[in-house]
């Protein structure tokens, strides 16, 4: 299981990073760059009314995981198809991307939370920013390896792809019932128990 945390993280890193970057790089050549402040504050709008409403899921945090990293998958995907005119595809890519930062590094957390042991998880989060800077690293270094120029389309489904990737990983390393999640909760008498989950 730690090995496809990694691989996720490390993943995760590298696509936040390469879809931030390409979409700040849009908007500047598109509009005003003071938009990006206004777009990250809608961002952080999103962002709390998502984990107001979505931050606890009742079943195996796996699945909702997968089913995340499916939808920002489709999502760029689309973004990369449509035709859209530059300001609004500028906008709504930029406010994708940044609220996408929020929900990879929560989803990467949660994961680690969920499928590894205390003294693991907290092993793996001081190396968690490690692992996302060496996604960014190596991401750039194929970039420059291959000597590919990634335009706006070329970001978008480079995205998608990568968050499909991601699914996949959870898909592999966490779907099957002998994975148990482990959930910390607090009774009505604020003693802590632990439930399993196959």
């Amino acid at each position: 299981m730690t090995f496809y945390l990694i691989l996720i993280a490390i993943i995760m890193g590298g696509v936040l990073q390469i879809n931030l970057i390409g979409s700040r790089s849009f908007l500047v050549s598109t509009l005003d760059p003071i938009v990006a402040v206004y777009t990250g504050i809608v961002a952080g709008l999103l962002s709390t009314i998502f984990f107001r409403f979505f931050s606890t899921p009742r079943f195996k945090f796996a699945f909702f995981g997968f089913g995340l990293c499916i939808v920002q998958s489709i999502t760029y995907g689309a973004l990369s198809l449509v035709e859209l005119p530059d300001q609004t595809l500028a906008i709504t890519w930029i406010t994708l991307a940044a609220f996408s930062i929020g929900l990879g590094k929560w989803i990467t957390v949660e994961m680690a939370n969920k499928y590894l042991d205390p003294a693991r998880s907290q092993s793996f989060f001081s190396y968690l920013s490690s692992f996302a800077g060496i996604g960014f690293i190596l991401s750039f270094l194929i970039i420059k390896v291959l000597g590919v120029t990634l335009g706006p389309d070329e970001t978008l489904i480079s995205a998608s792809v990568l968050y499909f990737a991601i699914a996949i990983l959870m898909a592999f390393g966490f779907f099957p019932k002998k994975v148990l999640e482990i959930n910390f909760e607090k009774n009505n008498k604020e003693e802590l128990t632990v439930d399993y989950h196959g």
